[in-house]
């Protein structure tokens, strides 16, 4: 058939994946669950438009530079300037979707995963970081925070951060051991990654011809020869001085919004073990405030609040201890401030600024290139890896990807109107539908349907593809659980069962922590620990709902029946028969069959 209707598009690759493609869904349409058959699946996906099986990158036909020989000539599709932290977060984002990159970085590979600076992780990114493969150090030498302590002037009050948050809690892990796993990882896998870059360039990044893409020129470090990275996109990742990305905009263009208060801080890393297990915030109306923090295992960072005019020299050890003490000690409760050789100190002014746009044409920017801020909490770094997950959908845009299971179905169900609300951003919804093109003209309808997308409305959801993936696979009938009330769980991935409290970090668990272990006080449950069972009994369950009036509500696009009693008394009986074609059809029918039933 495909053969009959567009031969153009078979080479003898895409002849194999088509074969197997019909063999796949030949068998899905043996399942009670599917709707549709195989001949008018494939006439339908032969004759859409929108499905192609071949994919043309813009780089095939980026214009080559004449000044560089071609063995000096590189070609990515996302070029990524910097590594610390949002350039290395994003390499690994985009290589999980299938989309290359190169990453360049002007200081050495020594010096990046040297550098100690932030050291807090939200539950955020560290979900991030397990998605992304990099979880298993960090959760064999993670020091986890459920809970932070706020002092005034001595009296100190203990917010309860995991059960304020249902369960969520800050992560001690420092930023140069996130940089260490992720540049291992990117270099154990043969992704590209350069160190000792110099005199980097960019061009045509700005072009209004869409035929030729941004380059960049560069030289190596003891190498005057110059070669050139061709690509699609541009992420300024560069940091505070963005020496590079942020100058290639035109002035005129950037606008810094910039806070400087009126005081600096003296950061210090001291080899001892931290006085208490929590993160202390000590504010003093008198002296001023001070800021423990933990870095394991035995290792401790204050933060002091100094004057603006004040230099090292103006703090000696016996200073710093002193002022260390009268501004963390509690009132009325005993404790020792543990003291100990004072590894290194800095001092430094504290301001905030955020650089608008994030995006420029072609050249993208996250993490310090466009805002800086305060060290509290470790802001910075936690930001710039929400920068790069909530905007990978914007390099995805133009690039297909297997990543997803037909999500323009999930964006269609009931919560599309809210997803677009609360996320603002387009891309994230015009992604969706260019993966799902390519997932449908591979897979066709997953057996169970579409019915996840209420999932992207969850608090703090900001991917649209990770909740309807979960409920894609708990659709399977292998995912399902029959024994709820003996306690059994299913993971995700069907046939998979767990109930051990045991690391999973290879096969098709590829978790690096205990999840889904009736254990008191583990709460590493995975970040889509939601609908982890019953996938089939939710769907079919969701279909039809009651309304308030005594109505019924079609809530699902699926080929169904539904037998009720509606209206107000006891009601009259009707049967509703729904048939439609959806996803390939958004027309749908309804037969209604009514039978009175006599009235008390």
């Amino acid at each position: 058939m495909l053969v009959d209707h567009q031969p153009d598009l078979l080479d003898d690759n895409n002849r194999k994946a088509a074969i197997e493609f019909i063999i796949r869904r030949t068998c899905w349409s043996l399942s009670p669950s599917s709707c549709h058959h195989v001949v008018p699946l494939l006439e339908r996906l032969i004759s859409n438009e929108n499905c192609k099986l071949i994919t043309h990158l813009s780089i095939s036909s980026t214009v080559e530079p004449t000044t560089t020989t071609s063995s000096n000539i590189h070609r990515t599709q996302v070029a990524i300037i910097g590594t610390e932290p949002a350039g290395s977060v994003l390499g690994a984002l985009l290589s999980q979707s299938g989309i290359d990159s190169i990453v360049l970085e002007r200081h050495s590979r020594s010096y990046v995963e040297s550098n100690i600076r932030a050291g807090l992780l939200e539950q955020a990114t560290v979900d991030v970081l397990d998605d992304i493969g990099v979880g298993e150090r960090l959760f064999q030498n993670d020091f986890i925070q459920r809970n932070i302590h706020v002092q005034f002037d001595g009296e100190r009050i203990t917010f309860p951060l995991s059960e304020l948050t249902h369960g969520r809690v800050a992560t001690t892990y420092g930023q140069q051991f996130v940089l260490q796993d992720l540049i291992d990882q990117r270099i154990k896998s043969g992704r590209r990654l350069w160190f000792d870059i110099e005199s980097v360039e960019i061009e045509r990044h700005d072009a209004a011809d869409d035929s030729s893409g941004p380059l960049i020129r560069f030289t190596r470090c003891g190498n005057s020869n110059e070669e050139c990275i061709l690509c699609d996109f541009i992420a300024g990742c560069d940091g505070v001085l963005s020496p590079c990305c942020r100058r290639s905009v035109p002035p005129n263009i950037l606008h810094t919004i910039e806070r400087v208060y009126p005081f600096a801080w003296l950061s210090l890393l001291v080899e001892a073990p931290p006085s208490t297990k929590e993160l202390i915030y000590s504010a003093n109306i008198i002296y001023g405030f001070a800021l423990q923090s933990i870095r394991p295992p035995r290792s401790t960072r204050f933060h002091l609040q100094v004057s603006l005019n004040d230099t090292l020299a103006d703090w000696p050890d016996e200073r710093i201890w002193n002022e260390l003490k009268r501004r963390l000690k509690p009132n009325n409760l005993s404790w020792t401030l543990n003291e100990g050789p004072i590894l290194e100190r800095a001092l430094f002014p504290i301001r905030a600024s955020v650089t608008t746009p994030m995006q420029y044409k072609r050249l993208f920017f996250a993490g310090d290139a466009v805002h800086i801020l305060p060290p509290t909490g470790a802001k910075g770094l936690n930001t710039a890896v929400k920068d790069v997950q909530s905007n990978a959908a914007n390099w995805m845009n133009g690039h297909r990807t297997k990543h997803n299971i037909n999500i323009a179905q999930g964006c269609r169900e009931p919560a599309l109107d809210s997803f677009i609300v609360n996320s603002s951003d387009p891309c994230f919804i015009q992604t969706s539908y260019n993966n799902s093109e390519q997932v449908m003209s591979e897979f066709g309808q997953f057996s169970g349907g579409g019915f996840a997308g209420d999932e992207n409305c969850r608090q703090g959801f900001s991917d649209p593809r990770q909740g309807f993936e979960t409920c894609a696979f708990n659709s399977l009938s292998a995912a399902l659980d029959p024994f709820l009330a003996r306690s059994t769980r299913y993971i995700t991935c069907p046939n998979s069962i767990q109930l051990v409290n045991k690391l999973k970090t290879k096969g098709q668990f590829q978790n690096t922590f205990l999840m889904l272990v009736f254990i008191s006080d583990v709460y590493h449950y995975r970040c889509c620990a939601h609908n982890f069972e019953c996938g089939w009994p939710y769907y079919s369950e969701e279909l039809w709902l009651a309304t308030w009036n005594n109505g019924l509500c079609a809530s699902m696009h699926a080929a169904s029946q539904v037998t009720a009693l509606v209206g107000p008394n006891n009601g009259i009986q009707v049967t509703i028969v729904e048939e439609n074609e959806y996803p390939f059809d958004d027309t749908i029918h309804f037969h209604f069959q009514i039978i009175e039933t006599n009235t008390i």
